[in-house]
């Protein structure tokens, strides 16, 4: 760490890292994962007094890291059926993968956990559903697994969720108040931006599911927001459209 203090301070510094792109001026967020401009000015000051290493009693304790599913077992795990071969090189692969979900009667979903399988060549993946059938037969008409693309027209977020994976997300038990339904013959489509290695991979997700013991008493909205638009309310502004 010390050999890359100066770039530490740097990064740290101007916001680069780690990651979290949202302002933050008049604007709170849930989960922020942001550093504090006093823990930034930790990294300065420890590299401009020479980056040297404290006394070893004050380290915290190691953290304890759960093994498996972080939530705990889910009550529905839907796999995806067959592992998917991704080439050693070449460009990014972008692929939706339908699967059907067993489910007998309607449940309400609390809190979902991705496990990417092999976080090695996933960039993302978004979590979406089709209740028309049209995203299977698609995929049956594609020799390979999944069909290649993005952003199949019958597939679509839970009302008012967005239901995404990226390395460093985090799992997190959210409320029964704002869960959402899942029908059964639901297909579940895993939409992937997958990066070639430099060998041949093989990638197999999984999704959990916790279930809700009552339905929804609130339901959120997920407005699309341009990042234009951002900026300006967070000063106050009125956002110009063209």
């Amino acid at each position: 760490m010390k050999k890359r203090g100066s770039q530490i301070a740097k990064v740290t510094g101007s916001r680069f890292m780690p990651p979290w792109l949202p302002e933050t001026n008049r604007v709170q967020y849930a989960d922020v994962r942001r550093l504090s401009d006093p823990q930034v000015a930790a990294f300065r000051q420890w590299v401009d007094q020479g980056a040297m290493e404290g006394d070893p009693a004050d380290l915290p304790p190691t953290p304890q890291w759960t093994e498996g599913w972080q939530l705990g077992e889910p009550d529905l795990v839907i796999p995806m059926p067959e592992p998917f071969s991704v080439r050693a090189e070449g460009a990014d692969v972008w692929r939706n993968f339908v699967i059907p979900i067993p489910l007998a009667s309607p449940k309400f979903v609390r809190v979902f956990e991705f496990r990417p399988g092999n976080a090695k060549v996933l960039h993302h993946a978004r979590m979406l559903f089709d209740t028309t059938g049209r995203c299977r037969e698609r995929d049956e008409e594609d020799p390979e697994p999944g069909v290649e693309g993005m952003m199949m027209g019958a597939a679509e977020n839970p009302a008012g969720q967005w239901l995404g994976w990226m390395p460093g997300k985090q799992p997190v038990m959210g409320s029964e108040e704002i869960s959402w339904q899942l029908l059964p013959g639901s297909d579940l489509v895993l939409e992937m931006h997958m990066l070639p290695s430099g060998k041949p991979e093989q990638i197999q997700p999984s999704l959990g599911l916790h279930f809700s013991t009552r339905p929804p008493q609130a339901h959120p909205l997920h407005p699309p927001v341009r990042p234009e638009e951002v900026r300006h309310r967070a000063r106050g502004e009125q956002p110009h459209h063209s």
